[in-house]
């Protein structure tokens, strides 16, 4: 049978981001996040970014590690992760609900290299959890498009 050109659809695989793989790229930070939060809220557990074993960054710890007692447990990865749960803690930190944050990235700097300046809006993940994650997902997508 002769080769007839078939387009076949490929899928892209999805980086898995375990201890020794941290994310290089901010988008994949968040998109990794926002997963982590979903199958952490799957389990019962209630996200409370005041409580930083349940926040952003203590369902990505409680995925690795199985368990986040708190931010201490941040350093149990290395240096690399503890930079990046730190940049997504302060990402996701509650300025005011639906009010507009205006940032640089300079502190995401130390994790991800050189991050683009944008304005972007982050609703309270208590005010609309579907809300806090949906936004998420749009500034990875507008993140990854500038190349971070």
């Amino acid at each position: 049978m002769p080769f007839d050109q078939t387009n076949f659809d490929y899928t892209k695989v999805t980086p898995v981001y375990d201890k020794d793989n941290p994310p290089k790229r901010m988008s994949e930070a968040i998109r990794m996040a926002v997963a982590d939060v979903e199958a952490q809220e799957k389990l019962g557990i209630q996200y409370n970014w005041w409580n930083c074993s349940v926040c952003t960054a203590g369902a990505v710890v409680r995925r690795m590690h199985g368990d986040c007692t708190g931010s201490s447990d941040w350093g149990k990865f290395g240096p690399q992760w503890a930079k990046v749960l730190q940049a997504l803690s302060m990402l996701t930190c509650p300025t005011g609900p639906g009010e507009e944050q205006d940032t640089n990235f300079l502190d995401f700097r130390e994790a991800f290299g050189d991050v683009p300046f944008m304005t972007f809006t982050l609703t309270d993940y208590s005010v609309s959890p579907k809300k806090f994650k949906a936004e998420m997902l749009a500034l990875a997508d507008r993140l990854e498009a500038e190349g971070s």
